[in-house]
């Protein structure tokens, strides 16, 4: 299996993805945990995809709680 390596270097021991392994039914349980409110995401902040670079620099500061979301 690959795994998808973030070039900040902060996410590379997380092990293989989901996408890049390409397997659809983990996709797929994620997806429903997701709908059902089994699993929860808690976001930090949104920016438009403009501003994708800002996101990155923000998140090799690092002391983000919670994820960035990217709207496109």
């Amino acid at each position: 299996m690959s795994s998808i390596r973030c070039c900040c270097r902060r996410h590379d021991e997380r092990g293989p993805s989901p996408l890049a392994a390409g397997d659809r039914a983990r996709l797929d349980t994620l997806r429903r945990q997701a709908e059902s409110g089994v699993l929860t995401l808690r976001v930090g902040r949104t920016l438009p995809a403009a501003r994708a670079a800002e996101a990155h620099r923000l998140l090799e500061a690092g002391g983000t709680r919670g994820r960035i979301v990217l709207e496109f």
